[in-house]
């Protein structure tokens, strides 16, 4: 505890210096969780802020245990009297919840008493829900089909790793088999969805270890069968994308690899891919302006690329959709101008100007730009 008290105060001096500047803004995330017996709900603020030479800094607001049965108004008190400790109640630019499915009442109550707060973003782009949870959920639904062939997997690593003399009799089998690999025996965390992953990957290349050693040995029973190993390895095909796009946050890319699992000819991954589907679009209908608008402030592109994604996602919709986000993009433009001294706008205003054109680049630059 004292600790904490030590990293929160030091927090207090740097958040407040730098949220302390002109225009200067603070975004907040959020992260709830419960206690393994079920006892106890914690609640983590983090608080981010763009310090000099543009660097993001971030630090742990609030670290508090909600009673429960936690509402939207215990929730709502824990943020708001943290906010109000470190004097950022009209600092606020943007809260981001772990789910898409936070309750819009707690929203709500929020805004309300954010009244004080001017930012156009409380009614607009005040609200942003956590990718990386969304990602979570969407993957599970991709693990629920084969959760029954993790768990072999899993059993199958322990039984051959629960004394030195099973792991020699393994990798002896292993050699005689000729798989030759540096992959090792490794349980995944359950939590980490990349890590069940990858060691789905690492058992794929150990699969005919296990299947040998599955009819040799009569107290293995744990072996996955042929086509379980099929199975898993169709969708962990499919979940390469997702593990492979996360490195660069790929929202678009991922709302179209999904679409394109929902014509797969194999029923099962039909209706996962529909599941998944389903997540990514509640998060999307939250998401996309502020997706939008970060679009827009792309130097090279501007709403160019915003028309070309906007075509492929909404069809006859895409130029209300283009135009909704111009004008949230202006709305953002001229708070941020009216928030500055004169002096300063002018310095600032050819480069403000910049992103409000829509001359395109180049159709090679977009192709390349469109294509990574």
């Amino acid at each position: 505890m004292k600790i904490f008290k030590f990293e929160r105060g030091n927090a207090y001096a740097e958040l407040c210096a730098q949220s302390g500047m002109l225009s200067g803004k603070v975004a907040i995330t959020t992260k709830m969780w419960t206690s393994s017996d079920g006892d106890r709900t914690f609640f983590a603020i983090t608080g981010h802020v763009v310090a000099d030479e543009w660097k993001r800094k971030s630090f742990i607001m609030r670290f508090a245990n909600v009673p429960l049965p936690s509402t939207n108004e215990s929730i709502a008190k824990v943020i708001l009297d943290c906010l109000s400790y470190f004097e950022v109640e009209k600092k606020l630019s943007t809260i981001t919840f772990d789910s898409y499915t936070a309750d819009q009442e707690l929203i709500n109550i929020l805004v309300d008493k954010l009244s004080g707060n001017e930012s156009l973003f409380r009614g607009k782009l005040f609200r942003l829900p956590c990718f990386a949870h969304t990602l979570n959920l969407i993957v599970q639904d991709g693990f629920d089909v084969i959760r029954h062939v993790i768990e072999k997997i899993r059993d199958s690593i322990v039984f051959w790793t629960s004394s030195p003399e099973r792991e020699t009799e393994f990798w002896k089998a292993a050699c005689e088999l000729g798989v030759s690999t540096t992959t090792k025996l490794v349980l995944d965390h359950r939590l980490s969805w990349s890590s069940t992953y990858l060691m789905l990957q690492d058992s794929f290349v150990l699969k005919d270890v296990f299947f040998l050693l599955g009819k040799q040995k009569s107290e293995y029973k744990s072996f996955p069968s042929k086509e379980e190993w099929n199975l898993a390895r169709e969708v962990c095909n499919k979940l390469k994308f997702l593990f492979k796009k996360t490195e660069i946050l790929a929202e678009c890319h991922i709302k179209f690899g999904l679409s394109e699992w929902l014509e797969s000819e194999f029923p099962v991954i039909k209706e996962m891919a529909s599941k998944m589907v389903d997540k990514f679009d509640r998060y999307w209908f939250v998401a996309r302006d502020f997706l939008g608008v970060a679009s827009v402030f792309h130097h090279k592109y501007r709403f160019v690329t915003l028309k070309f994604y906007s075509s492929k996602f909404y069809g006859n919709e895409a130029e209300s959709e283009v135009e909704k986000i111009r004008q949230i993009f202006i709305d953002f433009y001229n708070e941020y101008k009216s928030s500055l001294p004169g002096y300063l706008w002018m310095k600032m205003k050819p480069m403000m100007m910049m992103w409000t054109l829509q001359s395109p680049p180049q159709a090679t630059h977009l192709g390349c730009y469109a294509k990574r």
